[in-house]
């Protein structure tokens, strides 16, 4: 029964996500796509280091796209974590009982929240599995005598973990969590079952990874062009924090805040959870999840993006499920069958009826918009995975041109020189993240620069696209007034209003994509 369960499940996420695999890529998916393209093991690093995200998905992807590089395939793998996540849910909950494993399987299908990464191009479906993977394991840990308790358990669970902390940079928070839900749910000997010499090695590994990564691909920066996002997003927030210069200085500061703050939270509801109560556990562990982010984002920024909480809603989700499926009396039940349906069915809605990927597609249509109302216009794009999207949304106007800068900066005569007596309109295209614009002038420099090469008033329109956390005041100070166009990403509100012009001037024009205009 529980196998039918978790097969009817795992179809039912197929069955919602599968209409939302052949749309366009955003930006960030094409930072992924860029991996595939490298023709040497060094580019396909260098391509990793710049993308800010551990190698684990990229290296998958890369098997998977042997069979085919089209866009619809290669987000069947991500589709493909997500059913294995469904599955790997229903049996973790099923340790508790089969009731606990079809709420918990029916919820886990149809939740709009993980729907929206199974689909993406990502490493966050890679992440929801190895979550419910450790979990399993854990409650097998857990539930188990002390005496009894397999080693080889200990072993996945850390081979495991290891495989979510190179799958995503915050999966190290999954370390702490899953030692709060191992000792939430046993009953003595706590501390005895939680492989703490594995966790150790595993939060080691992944620092090694974390570090060595940036500094072994130094080298790829070019003497004029700024350092590499993914050096500048790993570290330098916490550089600025801690006041220091030297990454050596500060790399432990973000690891002590978030394993001193779970363990604190984590020992108070081991103290406080009596046995029998299973649905404590997970939802203990999403506790000490979601207070690891708040932690870490205090002096790590780029961590506190919702999707960083994929884990925890996990978490809860399983939590709620068996919490309801613990019911012994008919009455509640029948109310727990209904709570559960009525949930999934408004999670089935909200997903069918919206697109919570509208937001993403908005701004290539807006800087298409912009630069075909100019005759034989050339666009630059920065880093060269920039143009992807921009790309498909003038597929159909050959007229323009696109040329890719590198995000180390080396092609930059190779691209950039052939346009000084171009008699056509030029369009610096920008992806601006957030470790960009915490480099005082490091955006109004490198547009400079790009000024500076092709000489003399080269009359360069520059299109900006910024990070969903961005702010456009400090984008706004760090550029003169001759930037006329600047296209920007929101995710706020209940709605996607698409782009609209706004503040109007002389010579500044605003395209905000759903959301205000300023912070």
């Amino acid at each position: 029964m529980t196998l039918l369960t978790a097969c009817l499940c795992a179809a039912a996420t197929l069955a919602l996500g599968l209409p939302a695999v052949a749309r366009a890529p955003w930006l960030d998916e094409a930072a992924t796509l860029q991996a595939l393209q490298a023709q040497t093991l060094a580019g396909w690093l260098s391509a990793v280091v710049h993308d800010t995200t551990p190698p684990a998905f990229a290296a998958l992807l890369g098997v998977w796209s042997r069979v085919s590089s089209n866009l619809a395939w290669l987000r069947l793998l991500p589709m493909g974590l997500g059913m294995a996540t469904v599955l790997t849910g229903v049996a973790w909950a099923g340790q508790a009982s089969r009731r606990a494993a079809a709420y918990a399987g029916v919820l886990l299908a149809t939740s709009p929240f993980l729907l929206r990464y199974d689909v993406e191009l990502r490493a966050y479906a890679l992440l929801g599995f190895t979550t419910v993977c450790a979990c399993a394991y854990a409650w097998r840990i857990a539930d188990a005598k002390p005496e009894a308790v397999d080693r080889r358990d200990r072993y996945a669970l850390c081979g495991i973990l290891l495989l979510g902390c190179l799958s995503h940079y915050v999966a190290v928070l999954l370390v702490p969590s899953i030692a709060a839900f191992i000792l939430i749910g046993a009953t003595h000997q706590r501390f005895a079952r939680v492989p703490w010499t594995g966790m150790g090695i595993v939060v080691v590994a992944w620092g090694l990874v974390l570090i060595g990564s940036p500094l072994a691909l130094r080298h790829v920066q070019d003497d004029w062009w700024m350092p590499a996002l993914g050096w500048d997003l790993l570290w330098r927030s916490t550089a600025e924090v801690a006041g220091a210069s030297n990454p050596g200085a500060y790399v432990g500061l973000p690891g002590v805040i978030v394993g001193a703050t779970i363990a604190a939270g984590a020992l108070v509801v081991v103290l406080a959870a009596p046995r029998k109560r299973e649905w404590l556990a997970p939802l203990g562990a999403a506790v000490a999840y979601v207070v690891g982010v708040a932690a870490t984002s205090l002096v790590w920024q780029p961590v506190w993006w919702p999707r960083t909480l994929l884990p925890a809603v996990i978490f809860a989700i399983v939590a709620f499920g068996i919490a309801v499926a613990s019911a012994s009396e008919a009455k509640w039940r029948r109310l727990a069958n209904a709570s559960v349906a009525a949930l999934a069915i408004a999670w089935t809605v909200m997903w069918v009826s919206g697109r919570p990927w509208e937001g993403l597609e908005a701004w290539p249509q807006a800087a298409a918009h912009v630069v075909t109302g100019s005759a034989h216009p050339t666009v630059v794009a920065f880093p060269d995975f920039a143009a992807w999207p921009f790309e498909r949304a003038i597929a159909e106007r050959s007229q323009v041109e696109i040329r890719r800068l590198r995000l180390d900066g080396r092609n930059g005569s190779e691209v950039l020189d052939p346009l000084r007596h171009r008699s056509g309109p030029i369009y610096l295209l920008v992806r601006v993240d957030p470790a960009l614009l915490r480099r005082p002038g490091a955006l109004g420099e490198m547009v400079d620069r790009v000024r500076a090469r092709l000489g003399p008033d080269p009359g360069i329109t520059a299109l900006i696209v910024t990070s969903p956390d961005v702010s456009l005041v400090p984008v706004l100070e760090q550029l003169r007034d001759d930037l006329v166009w600047l296209v920007q990403t929101r995710f706020r509100g209940s709605g996607w209003p698409g782009c609209a012009r706004s503040q109007e001037g002389p010579r500044l024009t605003i395209v905000t994509c759903g959301g205000e205009l300023l912070d």
